[in-house]
């Protein structure tokens, strides 16, 4: 048996990279499923849809990408696909703003109708971001945490004579309304920013989205996911 903790898959520049053998992780607690993915690799998709059938009776879903550096584009869109039963995923556009090719979702996805709440964290970034946003503006489910990193640009490895590598921007990935996350991130709609403490998880899931929500570290709270609870059993 393997027990490497890394090994190989492809980032958004097609360019190979050493990944966690612990990218993704999926348990049911007190009747929610919660999923954890790190790296969107050539086995996320699969791995959530396993995890959906094993899980089938679950009252909603905790989706965790917190500290997620994002990966594989193709991943990312065909786990976009189990959440929402139609409408665009995201759109790519070149560099130059010549050309957009849009991800659409197909009819009856797998978890299209029952409670979604996603986390996200100052280390949220790239395609994770892009699926945030996409499951946002579609309004399928609730952002909680904080800021995220604000990167979905697509870039372009060329190897040097001298053997050094150039990467170049080559095209941005854009939200179902035609939004791009920016340098700024995104903004949750829940922000547990430094609260934890003091505050309860019934209280933080009433507030507004708070505009001003600053960037922070949040992956291993425990917080935001009793946060996100309350709001999959407010639906």
């Amino acid at each position: 048996k393997d027990r490497s903790k890394y090994y190989k898959a492809m980032d958004l520049a097609g360019e190979e990279v050493f990944v966690p053998r612990k990218a993704f992780s999926a348990y049911q607690r007190e009747g929610i499923l919660y999923v954890k993915i790190k790296v969107f690799d050539r086995d996320s998709a699969e791995k959530l849809h396993q995890a959906i059938e094993k899980e089938k009776d679950v009252a909603g879903m905790v989706l965790d990408l917190r500290g997620s550096s994002g990966g594989s584009l193709a991943a990312m869109v065909n786990i976009a696909d189990m959440f929402l039963d139609d409408g665009i995923i995201v759109s790519v556009k070149s560099g130059d703003g010549q050309e957009e090719n849009f991800y659409n979702a197909n009819a009856g996805g797998e978890w299209d109708k029952k409670p979604l709440a996603v986390l996200v964290d100052a280390d949220t970034a790239s395609s994770a971001e892009a699926l945030a946003l996409s499951l946002q503006e579609q309004g399928r489910a609730k952002l909680v945490g904080t800021r995220t990193y604000g990167k979905s640009t697509v870039q372009e490895l060329t190897d040097l004579d001298n053997g050094s590598r150039l990467s170049l921007t080559t095209s941005k990935i854009l939200g179902p309304s035609g939004a791009e996350v920016l340098e700024n991130g995104l903004v949750p709609d829940i922000c547990t920013a430094y609260m934890g403490e003091v505050q309860k998880p019934e209280f933080v899931a009433q507030k507004a989205k708070a505009a001003d929500c600053p960037r922070q570290k949040r992956e291993k709270q425990e917080f935001d996911i009793l946060t996100a609870r309350v709001l999959i059993h407010k639906k």
